[in-house]
């Protein structure tokens, strides 16, 4: 005898668009894709969209990823470009460092991340060593080259990064 399933559909309210609740929606949307889940995403009309630029880590393309939206399909709709590393200017102008940057490390950087973490360590208790990142890092170097970091199909690494994009559009 099969099961009759007398659930009553489940509805999931979400106050509050903006990238944070459309990123909700869409997700919950994925994760449940059928009736028994509606998804409602409410947004005031006396709010305004604060159109700004905005910028991203790593965790935004693996989000996409997971909801099955491709670079394509976005990316020209945003004004998007990619975002390898996160420039902190005036970092400490009175040691001489203009800027720090931090790049997104990929798994290339298996190879040479630990010797500049170790070169860190040791800059800390006041050796003399290089702690340049984009030294060190893929993607420290792709920034600082002007470089993107699309790699072809056959690249045996995954490469991180992230997106500058106007949330507005």
């Amino acid at each position: 005898m099969q099961k009759k399933n007398n659930k009553k559909p489940f509805q999931l309210i979400i106050l509050g668009g903006g990238t944070a609740g459309w990123m909700a929606a869409n997700l919950f949307v994925k994760k449940w894709p059928n009736e028994q889940v509606k998804v409602t995403l409410v947004e005031s009309p006396e709010i305004p969209i604060v159109g700004v630029g905005e910028g991203s880590t790593p965790t935004l393309k693996r989000f996409f990823n997971l909801i099955n939206i491709t670079e394509k399909e976005w990316m020209p709709h945003c004004n998007a470009t990619y975002k390898v590393n996160i420039k902190f200017k005036q970092w400490s102008p009175n040691s001489g460092i203009e800027y720090y940057s931090h790049p997104f490390t990929t798994q290339v950087d298996t190879f040479t991340a630990p010797l500049f973490i170790s070169n860190s360590f040791n800059r800390r208790l006041g050796m003399n060593v290089h702690i340049t990142p984009e030294d060190f890092l893929l993607n420290g170097w792709l920034a600082r080259e002007g470089k993107g970091p699309i790699t072809p199909e056959n690249f045996p690494f995954i490469m991180e990064y992230g997106y500058h994009f106007d949330s507005h559009l």
